[in-house]
């Protein structure tokens, strides 16, 4: 699992699969399961106040580029909506690393060899977590 422009990429055997996919994929452990859905879930969460806020940040930036007035409100609440992003987007990938953790311990001979490594990044997309695996 990578995160790239604003959204994770997940890969199983050199194939991109959606969140969906990799979600359902862990249906079969309740345990699993579970942290992946509150992982996707939190991930989601945190897509919508991150998306409302960047967009609300951009059109005033746009609006001050433009020679308009800017809505310091809006920016302050756009600011705000991202900031509130930020602890979703931290749960949604501790629960999907704990899910993955869990999932692929069920094959013992590539668990051992899967090194999971994150950071956090900072780029004109937004702030976001990247996951490697």
């Amino acid at each position: 699992m990578e995160k790239s422009c604003g959204s994770y990429k997940f890969k199983q055997d050199g194939k991109i699969l959606k969140l969906s996919e990799v979600v359902y994929k862990m249906k079969e452990d309740k345990k699993t399961y579970q942290l992946a859905k509150l992982g996707k879930s939190n991930y989601l969460i945190s897509q919508i106040f991150g998306g409302v806020g960047g967009f609300m940040v951009g059109w005033n930036l746009g609006s001050a580029a433009a020679g308009k007035n800017i809505s310091w409100t809006g920016m302050g609440i756009g600011g705000g909506l991202i900031a509130i992003s930020i602890p979703f987007s931290i749960r949604g990938k501790k629960y999907m690393k704990k899910a993955l953790k869990r999932y692929n311990a069920q094959f013992p001979e590539t668990a051992g060899r899967i090194k999971i490594d994150y950071k956090l990044v900072v780029n004109g997309q937004g702030v976001g977590w990247v996951l490697s695996f």
